[in-house]
C-alpha cells in the first residue's frame, strides 16, 4: 500500500481514491481494496519517524544532502466545517479563514529536500513546535552541526537560545519594529563585523535597505558562560542592499556559521 501511494504521489498527486484507481494502471496490480488504504493510514502515521529516517539514509546513496543548513517553517490546512475536534482546532489561519485548521511544521535541508514534519492541533503556538521536531532529527538522523533558519514567527528567545549551544547556530528574520532599542543603537558596517573571512560577528543582524526587516545570527557562547546566559544574546546590526540579500548574502552567512 505504501509503495503504491508513493508511486502515485510522484506520478499524479491526488486523493486516496484517485491514487487507488491510478495504481490499477501500473504493471503490478494492487492486491488490496480502497478500504485497506484508509485503514493503513493510521499504521503509516505511527511509523512516520522511522520512515523519515529510512528515506534520509537511503537518499545518501543517491545524492549528497546539505544538512549543514536546515530550514523550518509552519503552515496550516483548513476544513470545510465549523466543528472543532481532535487535531482540527480554531487557530490563526494562514488564509484568514474562520474555520478549524490543522498545523504542520516541516524541516528541509539546505537544498530544499524535506527531512521531517510534524502535525499539531490548529491552536498550537508554532514557536513551540520547532524544538521537539529538531530533537527528533538530531536523534534519528544523528545531526550535530548545523544552522537553523526560520522566519520571525518562529524566532522566539527560547528557540534562539536552544540553537546557540553545542555546534548549532541559527538565522532568523525579525521586524525592526519589534527589535529592542539596544539593537537599533548598534548599527555597524560590514567591515567591522567581518574584519576577515575567518572571523564572524557575535550576533549579526542584517538589515534590508528598506529598514523593515533584520536577519539575526548568533554568537558563540564563551566557555566561561552558561549556554543560556545573557552573554549569548548580544546584538549587532548591519545595513545591506535589499536586492539579492535573500540569495547570495543569506547563503554566505550560512556558510560562515557552518
Amino acid at each position: 500500500i505504501l509503495s503504491r501511494l508513493i508511486y502515485t504521489r510522484i506520478l499524479n498527486p491526488s486523493s486516496k481514491l484517485s491514487s487507488y484507481e491510478a495504481s490499477k494502471k501500473l504493471i503490478e496490480q494492487p492486491n488490496f481494496e480502497l478500504q485497506h488504504i484508509y485503514r493503513a493510514l493510521e499504521v503509516i502515521a505511527n511509523e512516520t519517524e522511522s520512515i523519515e529516517a529510512c528515506v534520509y539514509k537511503n537518499s545518501l546513496n543517491l545524492v549528497n544532502r546539505n544538512t549543514k543548513i536546515l530550514y523550518y517553517d509552519c503552515t496550516n490546512y483548513f476544513f470545510e466545517t465549523e466543528q472543532a475536534e481532535g487535531l482540527k482546532q480554531y487557530g490563526v489561519s494562514k488564509e484568514h479563514r474562520p474555520t478549524p485548521i490543522v498545523q504542520m511544521g516541516l524541516f528541509m535541508d539546505g537544498d530544499g529536500f524535506p527531512l521531517a514534519f510534524c502535525i499539531n492541533p490548529g491552536n498550537t503556538n508554532e514557536q513551540t513546535t520547532l524544538k521537539p521536531l529538531e530533537q527528533q532529527i538530531i536523534k534519528d538522523f544523528e545531526f550535530s552541526h548545523f544552522v537553523v533558519c526560520t522566519d520571525a514567527g518562529l524566532a522566539s528567545k527560547e528557540n534562539r537560545i536552544y540553537n546557540n549551544i553545542q555546534n548549532r547556530s541559527f538565522i532568523v528574520t525579525q521586524s525592526l519594529k519589534k527589535i529592542k532599542g539596544h539593537l537599533n543603537r548598534s548599527i555597524t558596517h560590514w567591515e567591522s563585523i567581518f574584519p576577515s573571512s575567518q572571523q564572524t560577528a557575535p550576533f549579526l543582524a542584517l538589515l534590508s535597505s528598506t529598514l523593515t526587516t533584520a536577519i539575526i545570527l548568533p554568537s558563540r557562547c564563551s566557555t566561561q558562560s552558561a549556554p543560556d546566559s545573557a552573554s549569548c544574546l548580544q546584538w549587532s546590526c548591519l545595513p545591506v542592499s535589499a536586492k539579492g540579500w535573500k540569495a547570495a548574502t543569506f547563503r554566505s552567512l550560512c556558510a560562515a556559521f557552518r
